[in-house]
C-alpha cells in the first residue's frame, strides 16, 4: 500500500509558475497518493491567490500563506510541520527541478530504502550546464566548504530538491537555525540521527518565469550556517579527545 506524500513548494513571486508546476506534478505523480502544499511568503504578485484558486477545485492542493515571515528554510520547516503525510519532498516553484525524479524518490521512501534522498547536481548524470559561469563557481565552492563540516560523504549537501521522512525531519527541527535558503544543509548540520542517505542525479533546467532570489544576503546566511557547522564539528572533536 502506498503511503501519502506531500510535495512542499516554498514560493515568493512565482505566480506564473503555479499552474504549469501543478500540471507537471499531476502528470508524474498520477499513480501516487499525494498532496501539494505551497508555502508562500505573502508574494505581492498574487502567487497565493493563484494557488487558492486551484485549491477550490482540487482537494489535494493547499496554500500556507505567511504574512510576516520570509525565507526558504523557515518556509520549508513550517510546511513540514503542517503536512500530515509520512514523507515529504521539497521542490522549487520555478520548474528548474526535474519533477520526474519525484516518483523515484517516493518509491524509495515507500520501500523504506532511505531516510533522506537528495537530488544531486554533482554525481554522474547530474548537470548544471544551463547556469552562468559565476553561479557554477559559487555553487561548487559552497558545496566544497559545506562538505568539509559534514560527516557524511555527499556530493550535493546544498541541494534544494530532496525527500525525507516527516517524523525524522521534525525530530531535528528544534536544532535548526531556520535562516537562509539552504534548508537541507541546515538539517544535515543540525541532526544527530544516523541517516540512510541516497543521492540521485539531477539535471537542472532553466527558470520558466520570474527571477532568481539569489543576492548578497543569501551568501551571508550561508556563512552563518557554515559557522554553525564548523562549531558543531569542533565540539564533537573536543568531546572525543
Amino acid at each position: 500500500m502506498l503511503s501519502k506524500f506531500t510535495v512542499i513548494v516554498p514560493t515568493y513571486n512565482e505566480a506564473e509558475n503555479i499552474e504549469p508546476l501543478v500540471r507537471e506534478l499531476e502528470r508524474v505523480l498520477k499513480e501516487f497518493n499525494f498532496n501539494i502544499l505551497f508555502v508562500d511568503d505573502n508574494s505581492p504578485d498574487g502567487t497565493a491567490e493563484r494557488v487558492e484558486a486551484l485549491a477550490r477545485h482540487k482537494r489535494n492542493i493547499s496554500c500556507l500563506k505567511r504574512e510576516n515571515k520570509r525565507g526558504l528554510s523557515s518556509a520549508v520547516l513550517d510546511g513540514v510541520m503542517s503536512c500530515n503525510s509520512h514523507f515529504f519532498a521539497v521542490i522549487d516553484g520555478d520548474l528548474q527541478h526535474d519533477t520526474q525524479l519525484l516518483p523515484v524518490m517516493f518509491d524509495l521512501m515507500n520501500e523504506d530504502k532511505a531516510d533522506l534522498i537528495i537530488a544531486s547536481r554533482y554525481i554522474s548524470g547530474g548537470d548544471i550546464s544551463s547556469w552562468r559561469l559565476d553561479r557554477k563557481f559559487l555553487s561548487v565552492l559552497s558545496n566544497y566548504f559545506s562538505s568539509m563540516v559534514l560527516k557524511e560523504n555527499l556530493s550535493d549537501p546544498m541541494s534544494g530538491f530532496f525527500a525525507c521522512k516527516t517524523k525524522t525531519f521534525i525530530r531535528s527541527a528544534p536544532q535548526m537555525s531556520r535562516i537562509g535558503f539552504k534548508v537541507l544543509f541546515d538539517y544535515l548540520i543540525s541532526t544527530d540521527i544516523e541517516l540512510r542517505i541516497t543521492e540521485i542525479p539531477l539535471c537542472f533546467k532553466s527558470r520558466n518565469a520570474g527571477s532568481s532570489k539569489l543576492n548578497i544576503s543569501v551568501a551571508f546566511d550561508f556563512l552563518k550556517l557554515l559557522l554553525k557547522g564548523v562549531i558543531k564539528t569542533l565540539n564533537h572533536r573536543i568531546m572525543r579527545s
